[in-house]
């Protein structure tokens, strides 16, 4: 299950309030985090790089950070991989805000979320679910990892 940082429900039915509305209700998750989130994190640290006004700096801080603080499953097929799109987008962000203060808090933090809990589940999914289903006869199995 994904939560986005503005507070998606428990309920996996229900999209976050500024979900664009003509976006498919079926894949909130995905748009809300690999299309939203780490698209804004990553735009954020652009306008930071770019002007040096560190509310840009501030706002991508905020957006990672509450992602590591609310986000401990991805669930699903493509789960691991949509979490692995959106922290690469992060990551590349991170690189962009080198320059502030609250980096290495920030980077920290993100690191730890990484190591512990999307990692973990995109080595499990790769390692052991794709195998299995290879030696099962499944020979197109999840392509776009």
């Amino acid at each position: 299950m994904h939560r986005r940082y503005g507070g998606w429900e428990e309920d996996t039915r229900a999209c976050p309030t500024n979900y664009p509305p003509f976006a498919p209700l079926g894949i909130c998750g995905h748009i809300s985090f690999v299309e939203m989130d780490s698209q804004m994190v990553y735009k954020q640290a652009l306008a930071f790089h770019a002007t040096k006004d560190p509310r840009y700096a501030q706002n991508a801080f905020a957006i990672i950070t509450a992602w590591a603080n609310a986000n401990k499953q991805f669930g699903g097929q493509n789960g691991p991989l949509e979490a692995g799109w959106g922290v690469a987008a992060m990551a590349r962000s991170l690189e962009l805000l080198r320059m502030d203060a609250a980096f290495v808090p920030v980077r920290t933090a993100f690191v730890s979320w990484f190591n512990t809990y999307v990692k973990p589940q995109m080595v499990t999914y790769i390692d052991v679910s794709t195998p299995a289903a290879l030696a099962a006869g499944n020979l197109n199995v999840y392509g776009n990892w």
